[in-house]
């Protein structure tokens, strides 16, 4: 599995954490605060509130809250960032 994200409206991202419904990106593009950008990630469909966006030498850090998560799509995020941890293909 990857935490490849995909921005809707253009560009990509990499899913770095995900605490309650606090998520954070390193993304190819910035978002202004309070913009309300779509993900696709593991043929899910999220909505991300933006918070901040910062500026790094990898891109910028996306830091938001998502929007409607459902138990579900919790799961498979949680799933994706776990098999990245213990280092599961």
């Amino acid at each position: 599995m990857t935490k490849r994200v995909v921005w809707e409206d253009g560009g990509e991202a990499e899913l770095v954490s995900l605490t309650g419904e606090s998520v954070r990106f390193v993304s190819s593009v910035s978002f202004p605060p309070g913009a309300r950008p779509w993900a696709l990630i593991e043929g899910l469909r999220i909505r991300v509130k933006v918070h901040a966006s910062r500026k790094t030498e990898n891109g910028f850090t996306v830091e938001g809250r998502c929007i409607d998560l459902r138990k579900e799509m919790r799961e498979t995020l949680e799933r994706l960032l776990c098999d990245d941890v213990v280092g599961k293909p």
